[in-house]
């Protein structure tokens, strides 16, 4: 038996990678050098080496049974729940055997510029907002599916928050924007 040459997509991974472009676009790309609200990068994942950069933007996709708000434990974190309290599982539909599931992620922002806190709030309100943009309104975003018969329908922005953190001489300042996914199982058994 041969190894297949490719990975089949999964629409987790497509989703993260296409978030990742389209925020890209709207923070770096399209933004003049000289902006100060211009990003450094954007990443999949919590960031490492990239924490000594200015601006920069992770995306996160959250684990499906932790509704947590403890924003460290959404890559790495265990489940928490179980399925009958999980809100992110919707009853199958009746016709068709379709299922649907709701998916959410973050997207990270972490501003390590040394600014007045005036500038660094109005920077990290001008990135949050970008990121919302791109997620409502990137063409990339429409609908699409993946190799096993899942289909994504809607991605879209619903809340964005943030705070600061650091010690000594170093402020970080941290906006978040939530997003979530709809996804539509069509291999689905009914019983």
């Amino acid at each position: 038996m041969t190894q297949p040459t490719t990975t089949p997509a999964h629409y987790e991974a497509m989703l993260a990678d296409k978030i990742r472009d389209a925020i890209e676009e709207w923070t770096i790309t399209d933004i003049p050098q000289d902006d100060e609200s211009r990003a450094s990068t954007v990443i999949i994942g919590k960031p490492t080496t990239e924490l000594k950069q200015d601006i920069v933007i992770s995306v996160h996709m959250r684990h499906p049974l932790g509704p947590s708000r403890d924003r460290d434990q959404n890559v790495t974190g265990t489940a928490r729940g179980g399925m009958t309290n999980s809100p992110w599982h919707w009853p199958r539909e009746t016709i068709g055997g379709m299922r649907t599931t709701e998916v959410t992620g973050d997207i990270q922002i972490r501003l390590r510029k040394k600014v007045a806190a005036d500038v660094a709030g109005w920077i990290i309100s001008a990135v949050k907002e970008r990121c919302v943009q791109a997620i409502n309104k990137d063409w990339r975003l429409n609908a699409f599916s993946d190799d096993f018969s899942n289909f994504v329908s809607i991605v879209e922005a619903y809340r964005n928050d943030g705070y600061d953190s650091g010690g000594g001489s170093t402020t970080i300042h941290i906006g978040w924007v939530d997003f979530r996914a709809y996804v539509h199982h069509t291999n689905v058994r009914e019983t």
